[in-house]
Order: C-alpha cells, then sequence, then structure tokens
C-alpha cells in the first residue's frame, strides 16, 4: 500500500481486531467490549488526531479515514491503535500501515 499523499488527501485506515482462543494456536476476529481508538501524531509528536473511535465494517474489522488538512507539516505521521476490552489484555491487532508521509 502506497503510504505518501498529498496534504489534503483522505486516508483509509483498516484494522483487524483479533484474540487466542484457548487451547489451539490460532487466533480469532472479536469486537473489544469497551473500545477501540486511533490517535495520530506528526514526526514531532504533535498530535494531530486525538483518541477517536474507529468506525465498524464487520466483526473484528475497523477502519478510519484520516482526512488530512493543507496546512499539516509535509513529513512522517504515526498510527496509534488503542484497544481496551473487559476480558482480554492481549489483544492483537494489525493494520496495513502504521505510519504515512505528507508530500
Amino acid at each position: 500500500m502506497n503510504n505518501i499523499f498529498d496534504r489534503g488527501s483522505a486516508i483509509l485506515v483498516e484494522v483487524e481486531l483479533k484474540k487466542r482462543v484457548p487451547f489451539v494456536f490460532e487466533t480469532s476476529l472479536f469486537d473489544p467490549a469497551v473500545s477501540q481508538k486511533i490517535t495520530v501524531l506528526d514526526e514531532k509528536g504533535t498530535v494531530v488526531i486525538n483518541n477517536v473511535n474507529l468506525v465498524k465494517s464487520t466483526i473484528g474489522k475497523y477502519y478510519y479515514i484520516i482526512q488530512s488538512l493543507a496546512e499539516w507539516t509535509l513529513g512522517k505521521y504515526i498510527i496509534k491503535i488503542l484497544v481496551v476490552d473487559t476480558v482480554y489484555s492481549d489483544v492483537n491487532y494489525s493494520n496495513q500501515q502504521n505510519e504515512f508521509y505528507l508530500q
């Protein structure tokens, strides 16, 4: 996936949330009981999107569209995902990108 975008672009972030199935070495998609949030920071650590809920697509699959602004600085941005669940403390998540660049 291309992770270089122009300022003002919409950037799709897709996330899969999985829990480990007891006694087997596999995981299954699931929805956390509490929350699943996204935060985006620029390379100086300035928060540009703060603790916003991801949008549910289907069980265990979430997304968020980052609408970058024309005034955001050029360079690297870091995507952080926070998942909170009341039962599972070890939640695996995968997203297609954990950073992007504005040019």
